[in-house]
Formats: C-alpha cells, sequence, structure tokens
C-alpha cells in the first residue's frame, strides 16, 4: 500500500510539474523575443512580398495553435479535477496525462511545422540566420 501510494504522488507531481513547465516554457504569452515574427522578420531584413507572405503562414499558425491552447487547457482542468477527486493512479488519470501530453505534443510539431513552412519560403541566403535563430531559439532556458 505504500508503494502504491509513493507512485500515486510521483506521478501526481510529475503530471503537474510537466502542466506547469509547459506553460512557463512554451506556452506563456510573454515569450522571448526570438520567437515572435516581428523578430525573426526584423533580423533576416525581409522584402514587403515576402512579409506579407509569412503574415498569412503566422495568423494559420496562430489560430491552430490558440484551438489547440484551448484543448490544453481544457485537458489540464481536467486532469487537475482528477487529481483532487481520484485515490490512486486511476485509468481515467492515466488517460487525462496521456491527454495533456498528446496535446503538447501537437503544439511541439505545430511549431516545428511553421518553421519548415517559412524556411522554405526564404530565399536560400537568408535560411541559415533563420536557422541560427531556431537553434539560439531552443537553447535558451526560458
Amino acid at each position: 500500500m505504500f508503494r502504491f501510494i509513493i507512485l500515486f504522488f510521483s506521478v501526481a507531481v510529475v503530471a503537474v510539474a510537466s502542466c506547469v513547465l509547459v506553460f512557463f516554457g512554451f506556452l506563456r504569452q510573454e515569450m522571448p523575443v526570438a520567437y515572435h515574427h516581428e523578430s525573426f522578420v526584423e533580423r533576416l531584413s525581409l522584402d514587403e512580398s515576402l512579409r506579407a507572405e509569412l503574415g498569412l503562414v503566422e495568423e494559420s499558425y496562430e489560430a491552430r495553435r490558440q484551438e489547440m491552447l484551448a484543448r490544453f487547457r481544457v485537458a489540464t482542468g481536467d486532469l487537475a479535477q482528477l487529481l483532487e477527486s481520484e485515490d490512486g493512479l486511476t485509468e481515467p488519470v492515466a488517460l487525462a496525462i496521456r491527454e495533456v501530453h498528446g496535446i503538447h505534443g501537437d503544439l511541439q510539431a505545430l511549431s516545428v511545422e511553421r518553421y519548415f513552412e517559412i524556411l522554405n519560403r526564404l530565399p536560400e541566403e537568408k535560411r541559415p540566420i533563420l536557422r541560427q535563430m531556431a537553434a539560439e531559439a531552443l537553447s535558451q532556458p526560458e
């Protein structure tokens, strides 16, 4: 019984910590400047037509991101309710954890998809700059 309690609390702590890390590391509105569309557009010195084209990419990305964030908030809310009501690592708790992690993975995939969509629209000489910016953004602890 003691092992079960320790396992339950360990899983609960990991789940809550994961949610907090995801929120502060990936989802918060005040993200580091390197992530913002305006930042890389300025650093790449793009012409107006390419800026407009990438603006459309950003609009599509942001709409999809907001939809996923809404799903993420619902999933984390569901998990929070289960952690308050369940007495152990039940199947509903395990499913809720998988749901949160699945949406998080979808958000990461969306970001990578956005990166490649932008990269493939850039002139060849601008691509190394964006690649470097992406590497810098991923190496920031925030």
